[in-house]
């Protein structure tokens, strides 16, 4: 792969885990000075990003309207959002997507983003059916991440 132009970080929740996944920025933004980063998070997380003058952009995924839509049987109105996000992330032209989540949810997030290069932990939800490269965690079953 070529350097990228813009990356795109997927850890979207879990104050913990976005805290642990953070310290990927800096190698990040060494290995790549030019490129534009933005990181997809749920709001419950954007306060311990947005600060980050290593990062670009944070870019919020409003997951717990998407269910309460989905709650309330208002498809029509969910699948809007789906598709609002989905055009929003498109526009951005993400050359790499990073997910450091490994979930279903992560890895629909990564597809939906339209990422060139998509690399995601494998995982047993199914989510490196959706990435270009899948990260294998060493050790065979050792626990890796939340998604494996």
């Amino acid at each position: 792969m070529n350097e990228p132009r813009s990356v795109l970080v997927i850890r979207p929740s879990a104050i913990g885990d976005v805290v642990m996944a953070s310290g990927l920025i800096p190698p990040l933004r060494n290995a790549w000075p030019g490129a534009r980063i933005a990181w997809l998070a749920e709001p419950d997380v954007v306060e311990l990003l947005q600060h980050n003058p290593r990062l670009d952009e944070v870019i919020v995924w409003r997951k717990s309207e998407w269910l309460s839509l989905w709650r309330r049987r208002a498809l029509t109105s969910l699948w809007r959002e789906v598709r609002a996000l989905r055009a929003d992330l498109r526009a951005r032209d993400f050359d790499l997507v990073l997910d450091l989540q490994g979930l279903l949810k992560s890895g629909v997030l990564g597809w939906l983003s339209g990422g060139r290069e998509r690399i995601g932990l494998a995982s047993r939800e199914g989510s490196a059916r959706l990435m270009t490269r899948v990260v294998v965690p060493p050790g065979g079953d050792r626990p890796f991440s939340s998604g494996y």
